[in-house]
């Protein structure tokens, strides 16, 4: 808006022939930044006009980053695509923050068990001033334990007259998981001896 001085009887810019108009460098595209105003064209027959050069400051336009939570994971399960999304359009980076996680682009991969911490964050440019990062913070848990696939006894034959206590074999589970197992004598096909044996 141009300022004017010097008008006399309580006139104003209204009873100039000609205003003077503004004009500058920056358009409706130009970034942040800081330009030069400059005024001419002025005719009236009244009045003279000295032109004072002015500036114009247009400043970084704020960004918001929506990063809803991220729901609980399975080690093991499907990759996770991450859905930040920046108010500027602009592009949101990632980064694990803290836990057994790794980050390429958009998609998250965990690593193990545990609690995962990630940050979207966005850093501007010459139109849209930095966002404030917004992190999000879920569980990875450990998968369901599958049941074994096989048993096998290391030997299938003992001595007769053998005394109590004979050990016949040892007991071997076929498992993905490599936790510790617990064998117990069942009742079902071929148990009719289970009385006779113990697993210790």
């Amino acid at each position: 808006t141009a300022v004017y001085a010097g008008f006399v009887g309580g006139e104003t810019a209204a009873v100039l022939d000609t205003a003077p108009a503004i004009t500058s460098g920056a358009t409706g595209g130009s970034g942040a930044g800081t330009y030069a105003l400059s005024a001419s064209g002025g005719v009236d027959d009244n009045y003279s006009f000295i032109y004072v050069d002015g500036t114009l400051v247009i400043s970084l336009r704020p960004q918001t980053i929506v990063f809803g939570p991220v729901p609980d994971q399975t080690f093991g399960g499907p990759l996770l695509q991450l859905g930040a999304g920046a108010c500027s359009g602009l592009p949101v980076g990632y980064t694990v923050v803290s836990g057994p996680a790794v980050v390429s682009g958009s998609t998250l991969t965990v690593t193990g068990t545990g609690t995962v911490t990630v940050r979207a964050s966005q850093a501007g440019d010459t139109t849209y001033a930095a966002a404030t990062p917004v992190e999000q913070t879920f569980a990875v848990n450990p998968p369901p334990n599958a049941a074994p696939t096989d048993v096998a006894l290391s030997g299938s034959t003992v001595l007769e007259n053998r005394p109590a206590g004979t050990l016949v074999g040892t007991l071997a589970a076929t498992d993905v998981d490599t936790a510790a197992h617990t064998f117990t004598l069942v009742a079902g096909a071929g148990s009719t001896d289970n009385g006779s044996f113990t697993i210790a």
